[in-house]
C-alpha cells in the first residue's frame, strides 16, 4: 500500500548522518487521513537505506537526470525578483518611500539567491523502476515513486512553451 516515500535532510542533518523519512499510504482521503502519513524521523543513513530496501525490495536506483529549463529560472526571477523590486523603487522614486532604495537591491539579491538555489536543487531522475523527484532550498526533499503505481499522468503546456518544448507534467497515484 506504500505509494511514496520522501526523505528530507537540511544541510545541518546531512552532515550528522540523519534523515527524516515519510511514507505515504493509499487512503480514501488521504488529505485529511494522518493514518496515511508514516513518519521516521532522526534515521542515521544505513537506517533509511534499510527502511527503503525493506519497503521497496531493493535501494532506488535511476538512470536518467532531467534539470528543469533555463526558462523556469528566468520566469522565477522575473516573477518573484524583478518586477516586486520594481516597484518597490518606483514607490521610491516617486517619494512614497523616504531614501530606502537599498532595501530594493538588497531584496532583489536576496530573492535572486534563493530562486537560483531553487533551481539548481530541482531535479527529475526517471529509471525503469524508480521515478525520482528532488527539490527544496533549506531542506532538500527527495520523493521516489514506483512507475507502476501511476494511475494517470497530466500533461499542461501553454502556447509560448510549444516553441521551446517545455512543459508541466503532473503524476497521480492512489494516494
Amino acid at each position: 500500500k506504500v505509494q511514496m516515500v520522501r526523505v528530507v535532510a537540511n544541510y545541518f542533518q546531512k552532515k550528522i548522518g540523519l534523515r527524516w523519512l515519510t511514507v505515504k499510504q493509499a487512503s480514501s482521503d488521504s488529505d485529511t487521513d494522518v493514518r496515511s502519513y508514516i513518519h521516521f524521523p532522526g534515521l542515521s543513513v544505513d537506517e533509511k537505506d534499510t527502511m527503503l530496501y525493506e519497503l521497496f525490495g531493493k535501494l532506488p536506483h535511476t538512470d536518467h537526470v532531467l534539470k528543469p529549463s533555463l526558462r523556469f529560472f528566468v520566469m522565477k526571477s522575473f516573477q518573484f525578483a524583478a518586477l516586486p523590486t520594481v516597484v518597490y523603487l518606483l514607490l521610491w522614486y516617486f517619494d512614497q518611500l523616504q531614501n530606502h532604495w537599498g532595501w530594493g537591491i538588497a531584496y532583489f539579491l536576496l530573492a535572486m539567491a534563493v530562486v537560483w538555489r531553487l533551481y539548481i536543487n530541482s531535479s527529475l531522475e526517471v529509471g525503469q523502476e524508480f521515478i525520482q523527484r528532488k527539490q527544496g532550498f533549506w531542506d532538500l526533499s527527495t520523493t521516489i515513486l514506483e512507475p507502476y503505481k501511476i494511475q494517470a499522468i497530466r500533461t499542461k503546456q501553454f502556447f509560448w512553451q510549444r516553441s521551446s518544448n517545455t512543459g508541466e507534467v503532473t503524476l497521480f497515484t492512489s494516494g
